[in-house]
């Protein structure tokens, strides 16, 4: 399960330093939504989306800017995903993957490890932050 619960609570702290989007409102809502759609790619429901965020923000500037906030939240996921795969994820891929291989009738996916602490790390950020969900339910 990538971890949505972290891309929503980099955008939340992120769009309040630098006050871009008002929260409540259309572009707040569109860049939360963007920051947790990229990851349908990995479930095969939308094809082709991880790393082409960039080139979506520039067809949404010229055709549709009133959407370019989806594009940012998706932009913002991607950064992050550089971030958490480097510092969290894989340096204790390794762990995770022995974790899974001792109870296979669980989890016996290529990406298990992986997906065990993007798991834990949206739990971990839930139960500091409960109100994440509030943004993720109305999101939905």
């Amino acid at each position: 399960m990538p971890s949505f619960a972290a891309h929503v609570q980099s955008c939340k702290v992120l769009f309040a330093k630098w006050k871009l989007f008002r929260r409540a409102k259309l572009g707040y809502e569109l860049a939360l939504l963007g920051s947790v759609i990229v990851d349908l790619d990995e479930f095969g429901l939308l094809k082709k989306v991880h790393g082409r965020s960039r080139a979506f923000l520039d067809y949404l500037a010229e055709h549709d800017p009133k959407m370019v906030p989806l594009a940012v939240g998706m932009i913002l996921h991607e950064e992050l995903d550089k971030v958490i795969d480097e510092e969290y994820v894989h340096p204790n891929e390794a762990h995770a993957k022995e974790l899974i291989a001792a109870h296979p009738e669980l989890c016996n996916i290529e990406m298990g490890g992986h997906y065990l602490l993007d798991y834990a790390l949206d739990c971990a950020l839930i139960e500091k932050d409960p109100a994440l969900l509030e943004d993720i339910e109305r999101d939905r």
